[in-house]
């Protein structure tokens, strides 16, 4: 307002109080500006702060990682439940060998001789004359001569033993100076009279001796045994020195006793002794090492002998803080119809198990397992000790073939935290749908980017290399139905991913080798599958374990795994916010200032819309009036109101807003909506235009919306 208007409204005022009464106040009308509203969108307020990226030149990249697909390799650290046993049977146990010791003299012979025929004039008296003499004679020829009822007793080894196998051996030494002939010798059970052997040795010259050996399979052997002998000579070859004691000696020895059953005292023996491995089948994988996590071993052993039995199962190549496996106890006595009894477990957790087998024991040790050879190297095949023994209690026991001792020992549950070794071709997909929001709460018909970058990023914490291919990667935007299903190099050639590396450690976790595959123009249809603006992503990824890899030589596996190890698929995307797109739709509620207002005394005016647009698109956009309870009672227009995009510079950014004014006026039903008016509502659509040009997005982009009343006021003072 001018001075010279102030001047003029003085004066007035002057006269009026000079020429009225005191009680007379002047009224006017006048025009005033209202700020209503104020609101402001920026790219950051349409996009998620979590996917947008600011870069040094100020443009903006999407930037969004969603996990696609992972793999835990639970199969490979699961060892199979594995169970070993051994039974032992008579056949395991043994006896001492049974020896019988007999002598015939020359004085029992001249005794004989002068029972039959008298002590005068025969070989009775020549033997007494030469031996009281002392003086060489010659002896003529013995005619057969039978000692019987010789009696053995085997009572200190067994009542009564029937043999599966078994030998006697006979050996006659021949201390006469006589040539022997025809020697029989017979041997019989006393009661049952079963005769057991009969043998003859045709001719023993003085001072040498002859064996014999027979075998006793399938006979029953009394403790009480009788025998007999027949015995012949030829007589001196010429004058012999005699000597009464000089004896025809027998020693009878039965050996290599495998018995079928026995009343019999055992000696202290061990009765098991075992030195074998046990297989642990496990598809392709060869297993050379463990670390056990959780896992259970039980043994059970039973017994049908009536003698206690001590027991020890250990597994060399398990250890426990460097100490090796072990479980051992006695087993008590039972009998075939009550066997005794042990079930014994132990916790497996954290023993280091090898798994080589046998060979790197034999190695240092020799052969272990009686085959005569130091065995080859082999995977998945655990060495064990098994080792059974008995006291001599001096009891006689009562043994059949139905009695047995047996250990059975199972694996069960193994899980490891750590397993090495070769782990095959294994084959493994994942399949699944994942959230893949780029416009996350935007509303959008299309859009086009200059440039898209995806990557496949394969994090690997298994120590073995792997393969992945891409089977289905399909983009859904799930609002619009639409969908692109990735095609191309990178759909078709498997994908390389290499070996994490050993730390050897528990305590150390892996650090897992990142295998990236870019998916660009070039290998992929990244742009079709982008431009669907996905939700949604399809997938089904498979992984091979060492592609194209034949199986290593046992024991050289160099391929590990810790517990929870996995390969996990990430989905990485960058996407410069270079783009064209149509409908992008904008929204923001904002408090209106209009219930501070005194509405009272409006006349009339308009509402003025100032939108300040530093976007390089053009927009459409209305303002809604809410109520308190956000009710719509009104419109800023009836139809959309044209927001002009801001006029880039030379290097294609908006420095400047482009500045549109939009005056709508209003009248007294609009004047009762504003008077309830608490929040103001702006809607619109964003559209690039041409639309097939893709136009940078810069960070410090918005769009500006006040609302402003341009009241006509009539004043009252």
């Amino acid at each position: 307002m001018s001075m010279r208007v102030y001047r003029l409204l003085f004066l007035a005022l002057v006269l009026f109080s000079s020429c009225r009464k005191d009680n007379l106040k002047p009224e006017w009308d006048a025009d005033f500006l209202a700020p209503l509203m104020t609101t402001r969108i920026s790219i950051q307020d349409l996009l998620s702060d979590t996917i947008v990226q600011s870069e040094s030149d100020g443009t903006l990249t999407l930037v969004y990682e969603s996990l696609i697909g992972e793999i835990y390799l639970d199969s490979l650290l699961i060892i199979p439940d594995t169970t070993i046993g051994y039974t032992a049977s008579l056949n395991n146990l043994s006896i001492n060998d049974i020896i019988f010791d007999y002598s015939i003299s020359l004085g029992s012979i001249a005794r004989e001789d002068s029972t039959l025929n008298g002590p005068n004039g025969g070989l009775y008296e020549t033997i007494m004359t030469a031996h009281n003499t002392g003086l060489p004679t010659h002896i003529q020829a013995i005619d057969p001569m039978t000692f019987d009822n010789i009696a053995l007793n085997a009572g200190d080894y067994f009542q009564t033993i029937t043999l599966e196998n078994g030998d006697l051996e006979i050996r006659i030494d021949n201390h006469f100076p006589l040539i022997m002939t025809n020697v029989i010798y017979e041997l019989k059970n006393s009661v049952g009279n079963q005769v057991l052997v009969r043998d003859t040795f045709l001719t023993i010259l003085p001072n040498t001796s002859e064996t014999h050996t027979h075998s006793l399979a399938g006979m029953t052997l009394e403790n009480q045994l009788s025998g007999f002998v027949t015995l012949s000579s030829l007589g001196s070859p010429g004058d012999v020195s005699i000597d009464t004691s000089y004896a025809l000696t027998a020693q009878i020895e039965v050996k290599n006793i495998a018995i079928q059953s026995a009343i019999a005292r055992f000696p202290a023996q061990e009765i098991l002794s075992l030195n074998q491995t046990a297989d642990f089948a496990n598809n392709d994988i060869q297993l050379t090492r463990a670390i056990i996590k959780e896992g259970m071993t039980n043994v059970v052993l039973q017994n049908t002998l009536g003698e206690a039995i001590h027991f020890s199962f250990e597994i060399p190549g398990a250890k426990l803080n460097n100490i090796p496996f072990l479980i051992q106890g006695t087993l008590p006595a039972g009998t075939v119809s009550n066997s005794s009894e042990v079930s014994l477990s132990k916790d497996l957790s954290n023993y280091d198990i090898d798994f080589k087998g046998i060979r790197p024991f034999e190695l240092i040790e020799g052969d272990l397992n009686g085959n005569n050879m130091v065995d080859a190297p082999v995977d998945n095949s655990l060495y064990y000790k098994l080792s059974g023994s008995i006291d001599s209690s001096g009891n006689f026991i009562n043994l059949s073939q139905s009695d047995f001792v047996s250990a059975q020992c199972s694996f069960q549950h193994i899980k490891p935290a750590y397993i090495k070794g070769y782990f095959g071709n294994m084959q493994k997909d994942t399949t699944g749908v994942t959230t893949f929001d780029l416009f996350p709460d935007i509303d959008i018909d299309g859009a086009s980017f200059a440039q898209a970058r995806l990557f496949l990023s394969v994090e690997n914490q298994i120590g073995a290399s792997a393969a992945m291919h891409i089977n289905t990667l399909r983009a859904i935007n799930t609002q619009n139905g639409q969908s692109a299903l990735l095609s191309g190099l990178a759909a078709t050639n498997p994908f390389m991913v290499t070996s994490a590396s050993d730390p050897n450690s528990l305590a150390i976790p892996v650090t897992p080798t990142m295998n990236v595959l870019e998916l660009n123009e070039q290998n992929s249809n990244i742009q079709q599958l982008v431009s669907v603006l996905p939700n949604t992503l399809e997938y089904n990824i498979g992984f091979e374990l060492n592609p194209g890899q034949n199986p290593p030589a046992p024991n050289t596996g160099t391929d590990f795994a810790y517990d929870n190890a996995h390969l996990s698929c990430y989905l990485n995307t960058e996407i410069p916010l270079n783009l064209s797109f149509t409908n992008l739709q904008i929204h923001d509620t904002a408090i209106s200032d209009l219930q501070s207002l005194n509405t009272e005394n409006i006349n009339y005016g308009n509402l003025v819309l100032y939108s300040y647009n530093l976007f390089p698109f053009d927009a459409v956009v209305n303002l809604y009036f809410l109520d308190s309870n956000q009710v719509l009672i009104d419109s800023l227009s009836a139809s959309p109101i044209l927001v002009n995009a801001g006029i880039p510079s030379q290097n294609g950014k908006v420095l400047t807003p482009y500045v549109t004014k939009s005056v709508v006026p209003f009248n007294s039903i609009r004047l009762e909506n504003l008077k309830q008016t608490r929040k103001i509502k702006v809607t619109g659509k964003f559209n690039s235009a041409p639309p097939s040009q893709h136009v940078q997005v810069y960070n410090d982009y918005f769009i500006e919306f006040k609302l402003v009343g341009d009241f006509n006021y009539h004043i009252k003072p």
